[in-house]
């Protein structure tokens, strides 16, 4: 009989070449008989790497003489210095002739492996440390941005802290994670404000970032505040005055005490400024000079202070001063009435006729 002429097939299913490879040897070996004169054709098809670009296209026939069991070609890698990733191509036999077969494996897989380096996929941030959104306002719309590069899929995790504003009553709770595509270099998500027809004055609350993945870092600002801005009314100061327009002590009281009202509001801290001025009394011999602030804080709606009485034992008659409230602060106003007079009433006995 006749020896078999053998079939022909590639040495391995894969192959593995680095991108800056200069080429592949590729070996096609002859198994189960040698006899006569045989050939095979190869050729290259285009994977995820494609001729021209990541390698040299690869076609033609391997001759094997009687007797042979091997035969080599050659494909050509391209280098280049953008990054791609790995990639791959196949190659396969056909058109045995010479009474040989195509065996197994007919086609193999070449990687080509990446030499350049990954590129930087890039750090995640808020793109202000600082917004502001008016209490009315439905929604504030938060921008995070990826700067530095851009390279493959990433993620960033968000949430919301309170600060003086609260969650639920001022501002919907955020939190989510956002994902950026490959390329991608901004993405946003949205935090609900809720009004209100109290007064609060400016409130704020914190937004961060966290837990990048795919490759990226977090950035700078990774936290940012949001002022939601009063869109009420402020409340009223409210007036300063005198509880009363006339005081009447006697010259033997120690001291007489004083009360300023507050009226029409009283939001907020405020101040005024009181003194005295003689009148038929005299500071030092029938009173002490008074002078000095009376303080409010937030909801205080009265404060008092103490003018002295200085008694003496010489008939004078009744005598009076008058007290002044002035230089109103922290909104509030002057109100009436804003002097008061202070009458000593005598306590020593009428000399004689």
């Amino acid at each position: 009989p006749t020896p078999p002429a053998g079939a022909l097939q590639f040495s391995g299913a894969t192959y593995s070449v680095a991108e800056n490879g200069t080429s592949l040897l590729v070996t096609v070996t002859r198994t189960g008989g040698s006899f006569g004169a045989v050939t095979v054709d190869y050729a290259s098809a285009d994977g995820s790497a494609t001729a021209a670009s990541d390698y040299s296209a690869a076609s033609g026939t391997l001759n094997f003489a009687d007797g042979v069991i091997s035969q080599n070609f050659s494909v050509g890698i391209l280098d280049d210095t953008t990054w791609e990733g790995d990639e791959d191509f196949t190659l396969g036999l056909s058109n045995a002739t010479g009474g040989a077969s195509i065996g197994t494996p007919s086609t193999t897989t070449v990687t080509i492996t990446e030499d350049d380096p990954t590129p930087p996929a890039g750090a995640l941030q808020f793109s202000g440390a600082t917004y502001s959104v008016a209490e009315n306002g439905t929604s504030l719309l938060v921008t995070v941005t990826r700067t530095g590069g851009s390279f493959g899929a990433v993620s960033v995790d968000y949430a919301s802290a309170d600060g003086s504003a609260t969650a639920a009553s001022d501002y919907s709770a955020a939190s989510g994670t956002l994902n950026f595509a490959n390329g991608v270099i901004s993405q946003t998500f949205s935090v609900g404000i809720l009004d209100d027809t109290t007064w609060e004055g400016d409130e704020d609350f914190t937004l961060g970032l966290s837990n990048a993945a795919g490759g990226a870092s977090i950035g700078t600002p990774s936290t940012a505040t949001v002022t939601i801005s009063e869109d009420d009314p402020t409340p009223p100061a409210g007036e300063l005055r005198f509880e009363s327009a006339l005081y009447s002590i006697p010259e033997n009281g120690t001291s007489l005490l004083v009360t300023v009202t507050r009226t029409g509001g009283s939001f907020g801290a405020v101040s005024a400024t009181y003194g005295s001025a003689n009148g038929t009394a005299t500071a030092g011999s029938d009173y002490s000079t008074a002078s000095g602030t009376v303080n409010f804080a937030d909801g205080v709606t009265s404060q008092t202070f103490s003018v002295g009485i200085i008694d003496d034992t010489t008939y004078e008659g009744d005598e009076d001063f008058t007290l002044s409230l002035s230089n109103a602060t922290g909104g509030a106003t002057i109100g009436a009435p804003s002097t008061a007079t202070v009458t000593i009433t005598e306590d020593d006995p009428t000399p004689p006729a």
